[in-house]
């Protein structure tokens, strides 16, 4: 049994695929189809280009009723059951907000939120079947924080092919499938905020998926205000740690409740996730420890 790493760019990230498997060439295709699915998702999915079909046919549609394909109606039924568990923390229609500052770059993003309040949330929409329904037609849905792990959990499935266990890691999104050939497990490296070359700890990993979400990396700019990349777009008084990790039987599970406990540590999760809290003191408060 050998180790074969393969690595690629999707969705402005860094992807690694390591599998375990007796056959180069078997690993090697197997590395081509994750490559192949990744990219038919980054195209389909991405809110920045006109073209994609979000874009066109759900930011774009002509009407606040659409009919979406198995696939979409799959991950938008998740995404919605899983964010009414967050209490609307975790929010798909930020997108509606990023555009709403570039139409109107006078108002502040309080003012914008006041505007817009009827077009964003949870319950500013939801699935009903096969079908995607809006309340706003100002709502736009953005799936920056959802299809890049929807893509790792993809990719897990197809690498369950191998003789051997699998690891795929997409930009920090992780997502184990058995062991290594000596009977260990999989670790996963936890980075410290405070100094994110350094580890904080290290997790054993099996048949399960990583999550780790922070704002100690990335920034951006809403209506002249720079702020983690993490948004709310509802008000709330919130107390942000400087890292959540999340360990889920899936990576969209994982990010989707990663995202949530960085807008409040104290939120309440289903029974089969765990968390690693990283506090605004730096302390470690976790159910694994």
């Amino acid at each position: 049994m050998k180790c074969f790493q393969y690595q690629f760019s999707a969705m402005t990230t860094p992807c690694q695929i390591t599998l375990y498997d007796r056959s180069e060439l078997h690993a090697k295709d197997i590395a081509q189809t994750i490559f192949a699915r990744t990219k038919e998702l980054e195209k389909k999915y991405n809110f920045h280009n006109a073209a994609s079909w979000l874009s066109t046919h759900i930011n774009g549609r002509p009407s606040n009723r659409i009919t979406l394909d198995n696939e979409s109606a799959r991950v938008l039924a998740d995404v919605w059951s899983m964010s009414q568990t967050t209490q609307g923390l975790f929010d798909i229609t930020v997108g509606t907000l990023k555009q709403a500052a570039k139409k109107h770059p006078s108002l502040t993003r309080s003012e914008l939120k006041e505007r817009y309040q009827k077009a964003l949330g949870p319950d500013s929409w939801h699935i009903n079947g096969q079908d995607l329904i809006f309340n706003d037609k100002r709502t736009l849905l953005d799936l920056g924080g959802v299809i890049k792990e929807f893509a790792v959990d993809e990719a897990a499935t197809i690498a369950m092919q191998v003789t051997g266990g699998s690891l795929i890691s997409f930009g920090g999104d992780m997502r184990v499938h058995g062991k290594k050939p000596s009977g260990e497990s999989f670790t996963i490296g936890i980075k410290n905020p405070k100094a994110p070359s350094e580890l904080l700890l290290s997790i054993a990993v099996e048949n399960m998926a990583v999550a780790t979400s922070g704002n100690y990396e990335r920034t951006q700019s809403i209506a002249g205000e720079t702020q983690g990349h993490i948004v709310q777009s509802q008000e709330g008084d919130y107390e942000q740690p400087l890292s959540a990790t999340v360990i889920a039987p899936s990576a969209l599970a994982a990010g989707v409740y990663s995202t949530s406990l960085m807008l409040n540590r104290c939120l309440t999760l289903p029974k089969n996730i765990r968390q690693i809290i990283v506090d605004k003191h730096g302390k470690i408060l976790s159910d694994l420890i």
